[in-house]
């Protein structure tokens, strides 16, 4: 059958993609962290598998899960901790970054947050700008490192991060790197962006990030989705 290049290429996208991650942040939400009712549309028409990949912890992402009404992955806290086919999977400790949160909050202003209550895997904290090289300097030299997602900062294992998680679902789907399209704004996205994936950005995103992406949305907070999956063929 002969084809123009166009459908080629729509041809290609749509039997090319067979998962989609979703950050939340930032890519479902405002810079209030309000889910954008665009978004969770966009999610429930779609007919390809979605998991979310987030900093946040797993009950949240269990209950926008529900909420929002899709049947796929959710890995939390930039991939320690999973929800898979109805197990939790861990796959770091927390013991580490715990330690070292409550060590560096006695010299620095870095203070634990509410979700820290939550957290099996990681901590996260707020601290003035003007301390990260030190605390930065502190975490490296304990096989620990702090990744900013935009609303927080994290404190992870060493190999703990979404590309880890993007990774361990292209294992259990059995299918390649260009079966997955991943959608991100922020620094905690770059690992599952620099797989060789397909990927996408909404036009709230870092400049990295945009760098970085296939495709980079003009819409933003969520109202991006739609014109995502259109632009990937995955919609109409």
């Amino acid at each position: 059958m002969f084809m123009t290049k166009d459908l080629f290429f729509v041809y290609i996208f749509t039997t090319m993609i067979k998962l989609v991650v979703l950050d939340v942040d930032g890519t479902l939400t405002d810079k209030s962290r309000m889910i954008s009712v665009n978004a969770v549309n966009a999610i429930r028409n779609l007919k390809t598998k979605v998991a979310l990949v987030s900093g946040n912890v797993l009950p949240v992402l269990y209950g926008l899960k529900i909420y929002i009404g899709f049947d796929g992955y959710i890995f939390a806290e930039n991939g320690g901790i999973a929800l898979i086919n109805n197990n939790i999977e861990k796959f770091f400790e927390k013991d580490g970054p715990e330690s070292f949160l409550n060590d560096i909050s006695g010299y620095t202003s870095a203070r634990g947050i509410l979700t820290n209550r939550w957290r099996e895997t990681s901590m996260a904290f707020t601290a003035n700008h003007d301390e990260m090289d030190i605390i930065d300097r502190e975490a490296a030299s304990r096989d620990l490192y702090i990744v900013d997602s935009g609303f927080t900062l994290h404190i992870l294992n060493k190999g703990q991060d979404k590309g880890f998680a993007v990774k361990k679902m292209i294992d259990i789907m059995n299918i390649d790197y260009n079966n997955v399209l991943v959608i991100g704004d922020s620094q905690n996205d770059e690992s599952m962006f620099s797989l060789g994936t397909l990927s996408a950005c909404p036009g709230n995103a870092s400049e990295k990030i945009k760098e970085m992406s296939n495709y980079v949305s003009g819409k933003c907070y969520g109202d991006e989705l739609f014109d995502v999956f259109r632009h990937f063929d995955l919609i109409h």
